[in-house]
């Protein structure tokens, strides 16, 4: 039987951003709510984006440690620096190069 994978979007406390994270989690929701389900601020998911509105990376210090994930911490993501315009893009690849491409184990 086909499980469809469940993807987090884990929130800062949103006191410092330099990114609009409600405008990065609403495109990640379109961009993939057709192939995954999306959830938010919780653990229980097979991938977690932790979305930081600035470098502090505050939701990434509660991260748990067996579910992969990529952090978004201002305009970097997983460390690196990324343009505001192709954050969504990076984290989108990120999450399809993790599960091979497919959005169903």
């Amino acid at each position: 039987m086909n499980k469809r994978r469940r993807i987090a979007i884990y929130f800062c406390g949103g006191c410092n951003p330099r990114i609009n994270r409600d405008e990065i989690a609403g495109q990640l929701i379109r961009s993939l709510s057709r192939d995954y389900t999306v959830l938010f601020n919780t653990n229980k998911a097979d991938f977690i984006v932790y979305l930081c509105g600035c470098t502090a990376g505050c939701s990434w210090k509660k991260r748990e440690d067996s579910i992969p994930g990529v952090c978004v911490a201002g305009e970097m993501v997983d460390g690196w620096f990324v343009s505001k315009p192709e954050i969504v893009a990076d984290i989108i690849r990120k999450i399809k190069d993790f599960f091979g491409g497919t959005a169903e184990r």
